[in-house]
């Protein structure tokens, strides 16, 4: 509701879609408390999420998006990689091969891998043993699961062998 009154039937993700503290619009310079970020200033009419967005970024406006983001990036690659410069591959990487393709490839000199850690810490532990590498050091309580990885995947190869 306006100026910030709650009639105690809103939901909650109602009530959070309102503001809640003082925000001046960069427009006129009415205060925008109570009011919704998808709502537009009473006075001006200026949206209430461009006050915010010129609140935390007051240079926004000058920059652009980029049409594709994804091709930058394998663009800024290319780029570097004519420089000498180290690079480091990041976004949407989460398969082993993937990695071992752009440091063989030479596109870039470090692999940056999050979300895949997110899901599974040890996502890079698990990815060696997929593909047979058996040198990579386990945390000793891990041990146990660590030879009973390395017995699935020895399992799995020999099936694959057979077929």
């Amino acid at each position: 509701m306006p100026n910030g009154q709650e009639s105690g039937h809103e939901s909650p993700g109602v009530i959070a879609r309102q503001l809640t503290g003082d925000l001046w619009c960069i427009g006129c310079g009415y205060n925008l408390r109570g009011l919704s970020i998808r709502e537009l200033c009473p006075e001006c009419a200026m949206p209430v999420r461009a006050t915010i967005l010129g609140v935390i970024d007051p240079k926004a406006h000058e920059l652009t998006p980029l049409k594709r983001p994804r091709m930058v990036g394998l663009g800024l690659i290319a780029w570097a990689s004519g420089l000498w410069i180290a690079t480091m591959a990041v976004g949407n990487i989460y398969e082993a091969d993937h990695v071992n393709s752009i440091l063989m490839a030479g596109r870039a000199d470090l692999v940056a891998i999050a979300r895949p850690h997110l899901a599974d810490p040890y996502w890079t532990l698990h990815a060696a043993t997929a593909i047979g590498d058996r040198h990579e050091a386990w945390p000793d309580p891990y041990l146990p699961g660590r030879d009973q990885a390395w017995r699935l995947a020895d399992k799995a190869e020999q099936m694959v062998e057979k077929v």
